[in-house]
């Protein structure tokens, strides 16, 4: 903690313009300061992104929907047709993703989307959690512990691609689409 003095915090509109190849002060950035490192650009292909859109006749305040790989839109059934927001979305971003939607006056709507891994599984449950650490495996569904040995093999793959120590956890969406978070501890 720094005892005088403030540190600088980047701004939503100075990350945007930094990630559009921009400076803080709306010049195109430098080359070389545009060129990023295929780590780096691997880091932000999970990070999410904000739009405004323009849908007047959608009606309600907020909507949430998930987009599979195969277009399939996923979203409560009580809902009105939003496609308008899912097309402006995937003119930034390809499926599968979340997205949230939250009216910003009449017209428009405020969409923030964040890639997702999604896997097909063959799990009870709507949430499940695998866990290896220090050679002990766990396993739960729903909340409940449930038999280590019966973890699907795709969820330890998933895991073991995070290295020795890890955590998956999985969210059912719909039928055997699971949303899928695998971290390394």
């Amino acid at each position: 903690m720094r005892l005088f003095g403030r540190r600088h915090e980047e701004t939503l509109n100075e990350k945007l313009l930094r990630e559009a190849g921009y400076a803080p002060d709306g010049a195109p950035a430098e080359e070389d300061e545009a060129v990023e490192s295929a780590d780096a650009e691997e880091s932000q292909a999970g990070r999410e992104v904000v739009i405004t859109v323009e849908a007047p006749d959608i009606v309600g305040s907020t909507y949430e929907f998930v987009t599979l790989a195969d277009g399939t839109m996923l979203v409560d059934e009580d809902a009105p047709d939003i496609s308008d927001l899912a097309e402006a979305v995937e003119l930034d971003t390809t499926p599968p993703y979340s997205a949230s939607a939250v009216r910003q006056g009449d017209e428009y709507w405020l969409v923030t989307v964040r890639p997702i891994r999604v896997e097909l599984l063959a799990l009870a449950g709507e949430e499940a959690e695998l866990s290896f650490v220090d050679g002990v495996k766990t396993f739960a569904v729903d909340g409940v512990p449930a038999d280590p040995t019966r973890v699907p093999s795709k969820l330890m793959a998933l895991g073991e691609q995070e290295g020795p120590e890890f955590v998956v956890r999985a969210t059912r969406l719909d039928g055997d689409h699971w949303q899928i978070v695998a971290d390394p501890l």
